[in-house]
């Protein structure tokens, strides 16, 4: 098995319009594989307004979306209707938004072969309305 390692690039406010402080983060796992280990993206707890996009996936395949507060036991996480963040199949592809806020994410390939998957997720600090920023 092969650690796949995410790449992180910032993005500043300004890129995502007003109403957001501080911008937010990119994380990308590029080609994940069924042979792979993805390495989790330490950092999340920083930026509770998370979406994950999933590309490439064929028939057969299936990738999830963990989370982990200790480092040890990873959980699949939910979307805000309460679904499971499962991407499954060739029409598998998709973006959704994340619940919940854990300090470690990471994504997994539970089935398929041959899998080639882009997993990118999408990470920002709370919306607030211009009246907050600066203002009491």
């Amino acid at each position: 098995m092969a650690d796949n390692t995410p790449t992180i690039s910032p993005f500043s406010a300004i890129e995502l319009g007003a109403g957001i402080r501080g911008g937010g983060l990119k994380v990308v796992w590029s080609g994940l594989t069924e042979n792979d280990t993805a390495l989790p993206w330490d950092g999340g707890v920083m930026f509770p307004n998370k979406s994950a996009h999933i590309e490439g996936l064929t028939a057969g395949d299936t990738v999830v979306i963990q989370g982990s507060n200790d480092e040890t036991k990873y959980l699949t996480l939910t979307d805000i209707q309460g679904g499971n963040m499962s991407f499954a199949g060739a029409n598998g592809d998709g973006v959704k938004k994340i619940e919940e806020n854990p300090k470690l994410i990471r994504p997994n390939v539970e089935a398929g072969t041959g899998v080639s998957a882009n997993i990118t997720i999408t990470a920002s600090r709370a919306k607030t309305s211009a009246r907050k920023i600066g203002r009491r």
